[in-house]
């Protein structure tokens, strides 16, 4: 309902006259409901709002990165587990990006297993050739292969939490990359070595070799 739709159908409820003076007098209603549902919210649905309005902000998004995607091996030092992973990379603000991922461990490896979820990572030196990031990650964990494993831990659908460094190559059409991470939840380490392929930047250098024809 738009605002004089709202403002005509109070006035009939209230039997005001539709003047001047009433659409006041409805106006100041309106703001006082308006008043008394902002404070019912709750902390959490402040919070929603907040970040939904931060990632939805075209202005929030890096100018300076572009946005790739790309593949990695990764080993697990505790189980000898070897994987694939698939990645994309997507600046947010300044030095900060978003990297949702998905790696998959697969069945000859003693766990068989796949993770889904996403990285949060801090470039520190995004002008160097290669630059140094910490990074966070939370992940949804299928551990297809847990009934075969004893012990209240041992279950199939599980969330799991990372941390850890990687350095990679910034500004270049290929971005070789590489992470040590540490699982809290199965207390294990693994190692993710991969490559990223920027759209912007391999536009860019055809653009930069090749002017004439764009």
């Amino acid at each position: 309902m738009c605002l004089r739709q709202f403002l005509w159908r109070k006035g009939k409820l209230m039997g005001e006259d539709i003047s001047v003076d009433g659409i006041l007098k409805i106006a100041e209603y309106v703001k006082l409901k308006e008043a008394v549902i902002i404070n019912k919210f709750t902390r959490g649905n402040r919070i929603f709002y907040i970040l939904f309005f931060f990632l939805c902000s075209p202005a929030v998004f890096s100018q300076t990165e572009h946005w790739a995607i790309g593949a990695s091996g990764v080993y697990d030092f505790q189980t000898n587990g070897l994987g694939l992973g698939a990645r994309a990379y997507v600046p947010v603000w300044r030095q900060l990006a978003v990297s949702p991922q998905f790696n998959y461990f697969f069945p000859f490896n003693t766990i068989h297993e796949f993770y889904a979820g996403a990285a949060l990572q801090y470039n520190l030196f995004p002008k160097r050739v290669w630059s140094l990031y910490p990074l966070f990650a939370g992940y949804y964990n299928d551990w297809q292969n847990a009934s075969h494993f004893t012990g209240k831990n041992a279950t199939q659908n599980n969330i799991t939490e990372e941390g850890g460094i990687g350095i990679m190559k910034g500004s270049t059409c290929w971005r070789p990359f590489a992470e040590v991470r540490y699982d809290f939840k199965w207390q294990e380490f693994s190692l993710h070595i991969g490559i990223l392929y920027s759209f912007g930047d391999c536009y860019r250098r055809r653009v930069d070799v090749c002017p004439a024809y764009f």
